[in-house]
């Protein structure tokens, strides 16, 4: 991977440029935009990863979790982008039109890069860039320095240009990446200016599409580009990295495949269905990865409920008191654990709604929606004070609860936890979850003991026995290519059949109605 520097400064710039240079790389048809001090430096394969910047970002979506949304007034009158479209929308339709999309989300920033793409660009681009010498033709991996004006030959912003020749675009047309100074305002003088030498705004994944088209972007990479713009955690980006290993495993096994049926062998039918049947386990558990988890923490009054998910959050989000009734309303919260995304909810205390609570409408909202709650999560934590005897209306409202979750077939995700270790243990609190014949952790959500053990033990029964591996199936649709060659193999179809199932699990070739299922499931995640 090269990278070439071409010093065209005027005087009035050289100092900020002579203390830190700007290298725009190109790896795969990904931009990397590296800040480096002095010269320019070659960027290797882990800076690739950690500095990635896509043109998928949607108005006002924050793309890498740590910019505020500044809201509609601060973005150009014409967006970007448009919105992730709805599950029944369709493909960005084909077309070579000169248009433009916004890669680094919208916000403070140290640069904002945009892509140019299409039939023209250079020759539109030339209309509003100015340079030293002309954009093209130029040499493989240069930068150009220059000043991009509006059409009336106003200066918009000083802006660096990494000109892609077809035969190296991911699209196969002309493309332009133009970094300018970061923030909502130089961003959208910029875009109005490309709208007004006559580019258009991308569409929800619109450049993906031109790449796949062209044969230059598989299938699944668009799927895990379409992911990784969204808060993930470092686990998750990790995974969804290892999408070649997925795509090259399955293509040897294609080739195999086409190789053995061609030498009319049958080695190959057991090959594939060995491989399918040791994907599809952990096909599962790569699904459940990219999922977000909702996580009830539910029980008595006083238990320590806000004080758990204050621990799992790693800090003092939630009121905490020793006065009962506390938390009142159930509470949201986003929280990483194990490289897992969750939802905690921290939730009212159940308690009789007797005496001086008979009439409390507020209590019985609040209860009514811990219930709520815990009905609706994947996995439901059910505190208790493990430090005295469970009261009878305690176990009453576990019962309750484990009731209802089995009633609803939902049994497998009670888990009972037996809070306030550090105070000792009851034996008739740890008999609580041998009566109700679920899984129990004792933790101390005050000092941390045990909560390493709680957090994994989370992360087993979200995942599942089998944790997933890098070039693990990740989507969907590509679990439905592996479910249709098991069923493929067991039925003996043919080779062409079984091969066209693994072709457009890696979507190498142009496949629109793949694309289409993509997008799909892009919008519905």
């Amino acid at each position: 991977m090269s990278c070439a520097f071409e010093d065209r400064t005027d005087n009035r710039l050289r100092g900020p440029i002579e203390s830190f240079r700007l290298a725009v790389l190109q790896r795969r048809g990904v931009t990397m935009v590296l800040l480096r001090k002095g010269r320019c430096e070659r960027g290797g394969q882990d800076e690739a990863h950690a500095l990635a910047c896509r043109n998928t970002t949607a108005p006002g979506e924050n793309r890498l979790g740590r910019f505020p949304d500044l809201g509609d007034d601060a973005m150009p009158a014409s967006n970007p982008q448009s919105p992730i479209p709805d599950p029944q929308s369709n493909v960005p339709s084909p077309s070579r039109d000169p248009l433009y999309a916004l890669q680094t989300p919208s916000g403070e920033g140290a640069i904002a890069t945009f892509v140019l793409d299409g039939d023209r660009t250079f020759a539109l681009a030339g209309k509003i860039v100015r340079t030293r010498q002309p954009l093209v033709p130029f040499e493989k991996g240069s930068l150009v320095l220059g000043r991009m004006v509006d059409t009336g030959g106003r200066l918009v912003d000083e802006v660096l240009v990494a000109p892609i020749d077809p035969k190296e675009s991911p699209s196969a047309l002309e493309r332009l990446e133009v970094s300018c100074h970061g923030g909502v305002g130089v961003s959208a003088a910029v875009a109005r200016a490309l709208e007004e030498a006559g580019f258009r705004p991308a569409c929800f994944g619109e450049l993906e599409a031109r790449a796949h088209r062209a044969a230059r972007l598989s299938l699944p990479a668009i799927e895990a580009q379409f992911r990784l713009t969204r808060n993930l955690t470092a686990r998750q980006a990790e995974f969804l990295l290892g999408h070649t290993l997925l795509q090259e495993r399955w293509e040897r096994l294609g080739m195999s495949a086409a190789l053995g049926a061609r030498q009319r062998q049958t080695a190959w039918r057991e090959d594939l269905k060995a491989a399918v049947l040791r994907e599809l386990p952990v096909a599962e558990a790569g699904l459940r990865l990219m999922r977000t988890h909702r996580v009830a923490v539910v029980g008595p009054a006083n238990a320590g409920k806000s004080t758990l998910v204050n621990a799992f959050l790693r800090s003092e989000q939630s009121i905490v008191g020793e006065k009962p009734g506390t938390t009142r309303d159930c509470l949201v919260r986003p929280a990483h654990l194990r490289g897992l995304r969750m939802l905690l909810s921290d939730t009212a205390g159940l308690r009789s709604l007797d005496g001086e609570l008979a009439g409390n409408e507020v209590e019985r909202e609040g209860q009514a929606r811990a219930r709520r709650a815990a009905l609706e999560a994947d996995l439901v934590l059910y505190l208790i004070d493990g430090s005295r005897a469970p009261t009878e209306a305690e176990c009453d409202e576990a019962e309750a609860l484990a009731r209802g979750l089995a009633e609803a077939g939902r049994g497998g995700v009670l888990l009972v936890v037996q809070n306030k270790s550090d105070l000792g243990a009851h034996e008739e609190a740890a008999g609580l979850g041998f009566a109700l014949n679920v899984s129990m952790q004792a933790v101390s959500a005050l000092t941390g003991q045990g909560l390493e053990e709680l957090e994994a033990l989370l992360e087993s029964r979200l995942l599942g026995a089998s944790a997933p591996e890098r070039g693990t199936v990740f989507t969907l649709r590509q679990k439905r290519h592996l479910d249709a060659l098991r069923a493929g193999l067991e039925e003996s179809l043919d080779a062409v059949e079984l091969i066209g199932h693994i072709r457009a699990l890696v979507g190498t070739r142009p496949n629109e109605e793949e694309l289409a299922a993509v997008f799909r499931e892009a919008a519905e995640c």
